[in-house]
C-alpha cells in the first residue's frame, strides 16, 4: 500500500466469490483471479491468481468500484431475455483496501 503522500494513492484488495457446497447450505469465500477491476477516472486492473488487484488513482476522493464476471479468459453472460448480467458496483476510498464480494446470488 502506498504511504508517500506525493505518490499516487492506489485501491487494492480482494475480490472473492462464494462457493457453494453440494452437501450443505454454508459457503465458503474462494478468490477470483483474472477479473477485472474498474474504477471511475478510467483506471483499471486483472486479480491475480490470488484474487488481489491493484489500482493507482491520483485522487483522495470516494471512487466507485465495478466489475463483471469478466476478464482476459472469460465474459459470463446472461442469457437473453432473463435480465442483466451479473455486475458489482460500490463505493471506496483510494488508500483504504476493499474487497469486492459477489454475494448477491
Amino acid at each position: 500500500m502506498n504511504t508517500n503522500p506525493d505518490l499516487p494513492t492506489e485501491l487494492g484488495a480482494f475480490a472473492e466469490l462464494p462457493r457453494a457446497s453440494l452437501f450443505s447450505s454454508r459457503t465458503a469465500l474462494e478468490p477470483m483471479p483474472n477479473l477485472t477491476v474498474n474504477v471511475s477516472g478510467g483506471n483499471s486492473d486483472v486479480t491475480d491468481a490470488s484474487g488481489y488487484y491493484d489500482i493507482s488513482h491520483g485522487g483522495t476522493s470516494n471512487v466507485t468500484v465495478t466489475a463483471q464476471l469478466l476478464g482476459p479468459y472469460s465474459n459470463i453472460n446472461r442469457y437473453t431475455g432473463l435480465g442483466s448480467d451479473a455486475s458489482f458496483s460500490d463505493t471506496a476510498t483510494p488508500g483504504t483496501p476493499f474487497t469486492i464480494t459477489w454475494d448477491g446470488w
